[in-house]
């Protein structure tokens, strides 16, 4: 079972928060996917409901980016709540994130906390860096940038991760 891409991100974002290193839009992007491919290759299922797209700086959660987008380049200092309409017109209600209310399993948060203490590490252009190299990213170099370039597939992530153990950097 994958859980909401939001709802990983948020639990991400709350981690850098608690770390006194809050994360940038791009810094985030990189460790969800770094996140998602570890789970691809350890518990042989995705941990996103969503698909990374192929971008300039490396993998990209679409939804997520389009969330966090109004930070910019500066740090993401708290996370986004939801939004629950009740079915009229200015009728709703705004429920902040609490990673009790998502449904995590305990397994899944600890290998997501100390998955996320060691990719934390990294700086975020190293990150884009290491996307960089990866033929995944490199062989759509052309197609990323006229925008034409397709998804990532979990498959294809969890084959390179597992031929290319090396580039498992999650693993401390």
């Amino acid at each position: 079972m994958s859980y909401q891409s939001m709802d990983i991100a948020n639990l991400i974002v709350s981690l850098g928060i608690k770390s006194e290193h809050c994360l940038t839009n791009l810094k985030l992007q990189k460790i969800l996917y770094f996140l998602n491919a570890s789970f691809l290759v350890e518990k042989d299922k995705p941990l996103l409901d969503e698909s990374f797209s192929r971008w300039t700086y490396g993998p990209v959660v679409e939804s997520v980016y389009s969330e966090f987008k109004s930070y910019g380049s500066s740090p993401i200092t708290k996370t986004k709540p939801t939004i629950k309409t009740n079915g009229k017109p200015f009728d709703y209600e705004v429920i902040p994130f609490d990673i009790k209310e998502v449904g995590i399993s305990k397994n899944d948060l600890e290998a997501i906390q100390d998955n996320f203490e060691q990719l934390n590490r990294f700086d975020p252009f190293d990150l884009v860096d290491k996307t960089h190299r990866e033929s995944l990213w490199h062989k759509y170099e052309d197609a990323i940038m006229t925008y034409s370039a397709p998804k990532y597939t979990n498959a294809e992530i969890k084959q390179y991760f597992s031929d290319n153990t090396a580039e498992q950097i999650w693993k401390k």
